[in-house]
């Protein structure tokens, strides 16, 4: 949800500029949709930090040690969140260059690997701290393996030119679209008939 259907958007556009040929502006387009991804993490650790600040008054019924816990996994979830943002825009991007078995087998993978690595590290520290330590850790190589192989597989670039207010305003109306879209999805899969 916090992707607020920017990365289909990001789909959509890309598909768009490159069936025009227009190289300049997908670089464009692109800029712009990763400085908005850079707007919504910061806005998203600025709510996590307020966030984290009261999580001593949220759990005011557990010790002290567990609300330390507490906070230090959602310190840690609020990092992998703003790192995980970025992923979601590769992820469109892929699609747009019809990737998609990149983008299946590095979910697998990162799945594997995350399955792995929490199976060896919780018998050495057992602690949920553990776990989300490891979602940290593959969601940074998840995006470290996206920024690699966005240069070798496709011949697109993220370059930002100039601000499109007209192009900005047009993004924002699909994107809502999307994320309207994604809420009632996401109420209609939790909620019982």
């Amino acid at each position: 949800v916090l992707d607020f259907g920017l990365g289909g958007t990001i789909t959509r556009y890309v598909v768009k500029y490159r069936s025009t040929n227009n190289k300049e502006g997908e670089q464009n387009f692109l800029g712009m949709a990763f400085w908005i991804y850079a707007l919504l993490s910061f806005i998203v650790a600025v709510v996590g930090l307020v966030v984290l600040f009261f999580i001593p008054q949220i759990f005011n019924e557990i010790s002290a040690s567990q609300v330390r816990t507490v906070s230090i996994i959602f310190g840690i979830l609020i990092l992998k969140t703003c790192i995980d943002l970025f992923n979601h825009a590769y992820s469109g991007l892929y699609a747009a260059y019809e990737q998609f078995a990149y983008n299946k087998i590095l979910t697998l993978v990162g799945i594997g690997i995350r399955f792995g690595l929490v199976l060896s590290f919780i018998h050495i520290y057992q602690s949920a701290i553990v776990v989300a330590i490891v979602d940290l850790l593959v969601v940074i190589v998840k995006l470290i393996v996206n920024i690699f192989m966005l240069k070798r597989s496709t011949s697109s670039r993220i370059k930002l030119n100039k601000w499109d207010s007209l192009l900005f305003k047009e993004v924002l109306g699909f994107t809502s679209s999307i994320f309207i879209a994604t809420i009632v999805n996401q109420f209609n899969s939790n909620i019982d008939n």
